[in-house]
């Protein structure tokens, strides 16, 4: 669970079924699927979501992190992909840095 490593308690609503950072991937594919996790922050309309998009049959997929604006799925503010843990924690680390200060300028936090 991603709440295991980050803060997501400004989040209005979250799903979270996300993998281990601590275990192998490979020890984790029966986990990985598109919706494996969201965070949604209301009252600055921004959406994290983060899934496994391709097979998980040797691998052939990757993460791919969003986020959205506004529910606008066709233009997301940021779309990064890895196959990669480190990085993949990386991109949300920097990600939930970027939430956390859209909440303070919009006085929401």
């Amino acid at each position: 669970m991603l709440s295991n490593y980050f803060n997501f308690d400004k989040a209005s609503r979250i799903k979270d079924n996300f993998i281990s950072f601590d275990k192998p991937l490979k020890d984790q594919l029966d986990d990985l699927y598109e919706d494996m996790f969201y965070s949604i922050y209301e009252d600055i309309s921004i959406t994290l979501d983060i899934g496994w998009y391709g097979s998980t049959k040797n691998l052939k997929g990757v993460f791919i992190l969003y986020l959205i604006k506004e529910d606008d799925w066709d233009n997301p503010i940021l779309k990064l992909s890895t196959k990669d843990l480190s990085i993949l924690r990386h991109y949300i680390k920097s990600s939930v840095e970027f939430i956390d200060n859209q909440l303070i300028n919009s006085g929401s936090d």
